[in-house]
């Protein structure tokens, strides 16, 4: 099934739809930086990875309020979104998303991705790129990307170590 079999619909997230995005998070989101520090050397500060980046996932959604978009079928989330802009290069920057667990598969994660870049047209960026890990957690969204038309311009890796 693709989404074109099923009614989706992109609105901007509302202060309820933050909540409910910030305990999927908190619940079913890959494991990042934070989750390589936990098991590298404990919980960060005596607090799970998932809180920590629950809590960079809300920080940013504060900063960029306008730019936070839900995907919903039939009144439930099915994904969220969320970009931010610099109006000087012209360049869209993907930010957060991600499809809930249970209607991934359905091609709502590209269905997404092709809302967004229109969005980033419509605000007159020329240009957009995205950052994802390179670990196993992030190949889907990784071969999202692909498909989408954007290409791997830089490879980075972030190192840690206990002080």
């Amino acid at each position: 099934m693709d989404s074109s079999n099923v009614s989706c619909k992109i609105k901007k997230a509302s202060e309820k739809d933050i909540e409910v995005i910030l305990e999927l998070v908190e619940s079913t989101w890959p494991e990042g930086f934070a989750g390589f520090m936990e098991r590298e050397y404990g919980p960060i500060n005596g607090r799970p990875w998932r809180q920590w980046t629950a809590k960079d996932v809300k920080r940013y959604f504060r900063n960029n309020p306008d730019s936070v978009f839900v995907t919903e079928i039939e009144g439930n989330i099915a994904g969220f979104f969320s970009y931010s802009l610099d109006y000087e290069k012209k360049v869209g920057e993907v930010g957060y998303n991600m499809v809930v667990p249970e209607y991934r598969g359905q091609g709502i994660g590209s269905f997404q991705i092709k809302e967004l870049l229109q969005m980033l047209r419509d605000r007159g960026m020329r240009y957009a790129k995205v950052i994802t890990g390179l670990n196993d957690a992030h190949k889907p969204a990784r071969k999202l990307y692909e498909r989408a038309g954007f290409k791997e311009g830089h490879r980075s890796v972030q190192y840690g170590m206990e002080l």
